[in-house]
């Protein structure tokens, strides 16, 4: 128990508790407070900046949260908008891994054990499916998953082992990714990849050079690049112009292939158009976020990419 007289323990209490407090008193007596996690978000809305670390990996990262505005008026608009109903809630948080369909699942164990093979059986490179591993499969699912609306493409498609990840993310949060493959041996496994993991719903396949279709695409709201690496610069400076605010790139090979991919890696660290950073997993990932102010709705954005493709 706290010795110390009642006055000096209200001046030590934090800014932050008082201030919620106070937010907390206010909101009572608003309809605005009896919505459902609305108290959550105001506790969510006091978090600053911190640099922090992911998976115990040398990474800095910042973790940004708005802050509420002085005025109570502005702060429940604010507060309404973020509000989020139990329909919403389960539309946008289901589960990526917890309950993978038979059939995908099977299709990746037999892409794993091809690709295992592959690496040490004397298989020519080209011939090779040199597909991501499990670990990088996650993680670009959790990435796209998170992307805004837009329009999700991939550039190198291989066997479809990375597609089948962005597939879960696709269903997920209700988005379609188009995936391209110019090599007519590769093309063949993806299609048999597609058919046996049955995620023709949200994959569309495209046999052919990307950079053919890439520069009339636009709103792109995610790529997933992994292709021959002396494209990447190219692929590059057609996606990014082509991203939504907000837009995720991300690039597989940044570290194994950093001397390759320098010029490329060099130029994304570099571009203000992006925030950009090399995630040590798998081979490398660059992640860039497209930045730029007045994005349009995600109403606006999902019409502009209806029936066409790229």
């Amino acid at each position: 128990m706290d010795a110390r007289p009642t006055g000096q323990r209200n001046r030590a209490q934090p800014i932050w508790r008082k201030e919620l407090s106070s937010e907390r008193g206010q909101l009572a007596g608003s309809s605005t407070s009896r919505r459902r996690g609305t108290f959550a978000t105001v506790i969510a809305s006091r978090a600053t900046f911190r640099s922090g670390w992911v998976f115990g990996l040398s990474v800095p990262i910042l973790v940004l949260s708005l802050p509420i505005s002085s005025s109570f008026e502005v702060k429940r608009a604010f507060l309404a908008g973020l509000s989020v109903d139990g329909r919403q809630a389960e539309k946008y948080a289901r589960p990526l891994f917890h309950d993978i369909p038979q059939a995908m699942l099977a299709r990746m164990r037999e892409l794993e054990r091809i690709d295992s093979s592959d690496r040490t059986d004397g298989t020519p490179r080209m011939k090779r499916l040199r597909q991501i591993p499990l670990e990088v499969g996650k993680f670009i699912a959790i990435v796209a998953a998170a992307a805004p609306a837009g329009r999700w493409v991939e550039i190198g498609t291989s066997a479809g082992y990375s597609t089948l990840w962005l597939a879960l993310a696709c269903r997920a949060v209700g988005r379609k990714i188009t995936t391209y493959e110019v090599l007519e041996d590769k093309a063949e496994l993806a299609r048999q990849t597609f058919a046996a993991a049955r995620v023709s719903d949200v994959v569309e396949f495209v046999h052919g050079d990307a950079l053919n279709h890439l520069p009339g695409c636009k709103d792109i709201a995610f790529c997933f690049l992994d292709a021959e690496k002396e494209i990447y610069g190219r692929c590059y400076e057609v996606l990014v112009p082509a991203m939504v605010p907000g837009g995720i790139l991300v690039a597989d090979n940044a570290i194994n292939h950093q001397a390759t991919l320098r010029p490329m890696l060099d130029r994304a660290l570099q571009d203000e158009r992006v925030d950009a950073l090399i995630v040590p997993i798998g081979k490398g990932e660059l992640v860039c976020r497209r930045t730029g102010a007045g994005a349009r709705g995600a109403d606006a954005v999902a019409t502009s990419c209806a029936g066409t493709s790229c």
